[in-house]
């Protein structure tokens, strides 16, 4: 992505010199002045037209120097803004968030007079989906850090080869970890309720394709909202006809393909609650 140095558009203040500040701090106070720069813009757009680095450096209140000491052009100090916006935030949404791992849970504890047989297992397992998924989804599509990474693919393209590797390593260390969490959250939840991948699947491969449905669904979500927010009537957790995102739906499809009950699991005892694979 090639930006012009504006280093000598601008004349340079007459203001009294500023206190040195260490290269820790200029950093830290540029990234965060532009962070919130972007957070105020409402995320990052497909162009950095509307990213001043002129008013980032007044913001950040650092003098002008020291930033083009650091970063040679604006373009190097925009390429580390964006794997800064990459990097993972558990407190974010921009995953599977802490409310969807709450509900899910939530699910199968309220619901262990369930988990007798098979049948009543499965509908647990699939009511945690139902409830987790439309929760997951409504997360992600309102999420600041998700908008601005799918932002932030679609202007990858424009950034020089160097550049762009920079960035995608980084926004792949960031899918690693949400997928990883998600993963964790699989390997906790299916022995709760009876259920483990079947021989050759794993629950990362399980997290993958699920949060590809749920991206999937959220990238709709700003073209055909109503196709993909209007709810599918569907039998519920108790046999009677309930509201199913589709997401939900499509997660649950997923998941009839690749798990398996657990041989000879029983609710009642707890050294059967995670047993080995066949």
């Amino acid at each position: 992505m090639q930006m012009t140095d504006d280093r000598d558009e601008r004349p340079r203040s007459s203001a009294a010199r500023r206190p040195r500040i260490t290269v820790g701090e200029l950093r830290e106070r540029m990234l965060d002045a532009a962070l919130a720069m972007v957070a105020d813009a409402g995320g990052l757009t497909v162009s950095l037209a509307h990213l001043n680095m002129e008013e980032i450096i007044r913001t950040a209140g650092v003098p002008r120097s020291s930033v083009y000491r650091e970063w040679d052009t604006k373009e190097d100090f925009y390429v580390e803004l964006m794997i800064a916006l990459t990097a993972p935030d558990p407190a974010q949404s921009a995953g599977f968030d802490a409310e969807t791992m709450r509900l899910a849970n939530s699910v199968i504890s309220d619901n262990t007079h369930r988990l007798t047989c098979e049948e009543g297992r499965r509908a647990v397992l699939y009511e945690a989906i139902r409830v987790g998924a439309k929760r997951n989804y409504q997360a992600l599509s309102g999420s600041l850090k998700y908008q601005t990474i799918t932002a932030l693919v679609a202007a990858l393209p424009a950034f020089e080869h160097q550049q762009r590797a920079q960035i995608t390593a980084a926004m792949n260390t960031t899918e690693r970890f949400f997928t990883g969490r998600m993963e964790m959250f699989y390997k906790s939840l299916l022995p709760r309720v009876g259920f483990r991948m079947k021989p050759g699947l794993t629950e990362l491969q399980l997290a993958t394709a699920g949060a590809s449905i749920i991206e999937g669904m959220a990238r709709r979500n700003s073209t055909t909202p109503e196709r993909v927010n209007t709810p599918v009537r569907y039998p519920g957790i108790d046999g009677e006809i309930v509201d199913w995102h589709l997401a939900a739906l499509t997660l649950v499809g997923v998941i009839e393909f690749m798990l398996e009950p657990i041989p000879g699991w029983v609710a009642a005892n707890p050294a059967q609650s995670s047993p080995g694979r066949r």
